[in-house]
């Protein structure tokens, strides 16, 4: 089973999504706790004209998800990010790698 994170339906016009507290919040509008990720998988989609996904709202969204999976490979087949344009991926690849070899960076 696939559920759709559409950051669109966060009840803004946003283009920029920023802040570990946004991204938890949204975590929390999304109900991502409640996904059992060894059965369901997640498809994120992002407004057509999208500018930025800062790797702070990105983390406070999915970080957890990253520290339980532990391997950018896994991580990203669990969420499918194939709607989301290479320049925005590179830095969200980043944002995991880096996770993934320090974990206290959740912490901050």
């Amino acid at each position: 089973m696939v559920r759709d994170v559409d950051l669109s339906k966060l009840g803004s016009n946003a283009k920029v999504f920023v802040g570990r507290p946004n991204g938890e919040n949204a975590r929390e509008f999304f109900h991502l706790d409640d996904v059992d990720y060894r059965s369901e998988s997640l498809r994120l989609l992002v407004p057509e004209d999208l500018i930025a996904i800062n790797s702070s709202f990105f983390l406070g969204l999915f970080g957890n998800d990253v520290k339980r999976i532990a391997s950018e490979d896994a991580f990203f087949k669990y969420l499918d990010t194939s709607m989301i344009d290479e320049h925005h991926m590179k830095r969200l690849r980043k944002s995991v790698s880096r996770v993934l070899l320090d974990i206290k960076l959740m912490d901050e």
